[in-house]
């Protein structure tokens, strides 16, 4: 009987190890992930207001242990893969794309530390812009990120953070007319050195006597 319950043991214990990598495995691809911007200006100090969209344009997709970026089918029906996520050319064609495109999007505000926080984010590739920046600086530069990212070692990470870097909205200056007016002030300089060569040549002439 003791004989019978030591099998018994021992082939529960090997039916849990066998599953147990399973579980760890679905545990390390949850279905969410986060993303935290920090905006700093030129001096790395923090940049307080406005908001940060977040707009998807890809599903996570993993053939062969290589990561690939989807298209959604709103954006392309053939949903052909993302070349290149960080090429300023990929970035301007997207952003192109998706104007007709019904999309949701996902708009938080930065709060007093600079931050614009996501949470339970889908796993994706979104598209980062700015329709409302803070109040004397540019809008950030459009980009493209999104969890899962996985490093030259094969680790994933679900957690993403980004520093977006913010420049100031540099004045206008105004305009005193002097490059308006410049054309009539050309105008009248011209005009009066000939009448001043006209009013040289007559007094210079011989005069005629009657």
């Amino acid at each position: 009987m003791n004989k019978l319950k030591s099998m018994f043991s021992i082939l529960m214990a090997f039916v849990l190890l066998a599953g147990w990598p399973t579980a760890i495995h679905a545990e390390e691809t949850p279905e969410s992930g986060s993303l935290v911007l920090t905006l700093t200006d030129d001096e790395d100090q923090p940049v307080v207001g406005g908001t940060i969209t977040l707009t998807k344009v890809a599903d996570f997709s993993e053939e062969d242990g290589n990561l690939t970026w989807k298209l959604l089918e709103a954006i392309d029906p053939q949903r052909n893969a993302v070349e290149a996520p960080q090429n300023r050319k990929t970035i301007n064609e997207i952003k192109e794309a998706i104007k007709d495109a019904d999309l949701e999007n996902i708009t938080v505000n930065v709060n007093q530390e600079g931050k614009a926080v996501f949470e339970n984010l889908p796993l994706g590739l979104y598209l980062v812009t700015q329709q409302e920046p803070a109040e004397t600086y540019n809008p950030i530069t459009s980009f493209l990120i999104g969890p899962p990212e996985i490093d030259e070692n094969g680790n994933r990470n679900y957690n993403l953070e980004a520093l977006p870097k913010v420049e100031i909205r540099r004045p206008r200056k105004p305009n005193t007319g002097t490059q308006t007016n410049l054309p009539f002030y050309i105008g009248l300089l011209m005009t009066s050195l000939v009448l001043l060569v006209m009013a040289l040549k007559l007094k210079k002439s011989p005069k005629t006597r009657i």
